[in-house]
């Protein structure tokens, strides 16, 4: 962008005063790294997408240093800036003070003025850090997840009320997603499992034939007794009565 700096002179000629406007173009350098690019690395790297800030990192210095060639004062300055960028970045990620703190000093201490070269290496090595770390979190924090959701399904399965939605809201998510989530976590269908929970409980009592089926049923979560018996024969291939008959030989 051009900017115009208005210079003004006086000339004097006898008793005659001349005043006038110079106009000097001055060009000013700009270097390439607007927000929503900065904002844009931001984002991959807080979700953890290393394939994707490490392009736009990349594309960054493909702008500037090979589309285009931007003077030394405004390479330090745009490394000043990518520097912000991942102090952020790192204030996000690491949870850990000490290791915040470690990784905060790495930036702060790099020699100034710095090789271009071994800047982006650094940032490539720090970026793929910063991703690993993420993703190692998103890990840890599924297992939580799942762990939760199944000691809450262990917790309840006999609950008449137990159901995909029941737990969906219990962990503060949609319906869908849970089902799909605890599909991928565990191998098997939510109600599936619910049902095999059910149906293995059923057989604990069935083999002490202290209780009626009926009864049976209902101890399990089921609230009917024709559904009960559908399940088991769906199941195992055979009836609860069959069942506690072929326990006893």
């Amino acid at each position: 962008m051009d900017a115009v700096r208005h210079q003004r002179s006086s000339l004097y000629d006898g008793e005659t005063s001349v005043t006038w406007y110079q106009e000097q173009v001055i060009d000013k350098e700009i270097f390439f790294y607007p927000v929503e690019i900065e904002q844009l690395m931001l984002s991959n790297i807080r979700n953890g997408n290393l394939a994707q800030a490490t392009k736009t990192f990349k594309n960054i210095i493909q702008k500037n240093f090979q589309a285009t060639k931007i003077n030394r004062s405004l390479e330090q300055l745009l490394i000043s800036r990518i520097k912000a960028t991942l102090l952020l970045a790192i204030d996000d990620v690491y949870s850990n003070t000490e290791k915040r703190i470690d990784a905060i000093n790495s930036v702060i201490t790099l020699p100034e003025p710095i090789p271009r070269e071994s800047f982006e290496q650094f940032c490539i090595e720090l970026i793929e850090d910063l991703c690993e770390r993420v993703n190692k979190r998103k890990i840890e924090n599924e297992n939580e997840l799942i762990q939760a959701i199944i000691q809450f399904i262990e917790q309840n399965y006999v609950n008449p009320e137990m159901s995909l939605l029941l737990v969906a809201s219990q962990f503060q998510m949609s319906d869908s997603y849970l089902s799909t989530y605890f599909k991928k976590q565990t191998g098997e269908n939510f109600i599936n499992y619910i049902e095999k929970k059910r149906l293995e409980l059923s057989c604990e009592y069935l083999v002490t034939e202290k209780y009626t089926i009926e009864e049976i049923s209902a101890m399990v979560g089921y609230t009917s007794v024709h559904s009960f018996r559908r399940a088991f024969k769906r199941h195992y291939g055979l009836t609860p009565t069959a069942y506690v008959e072929r326990q006893r030989i």
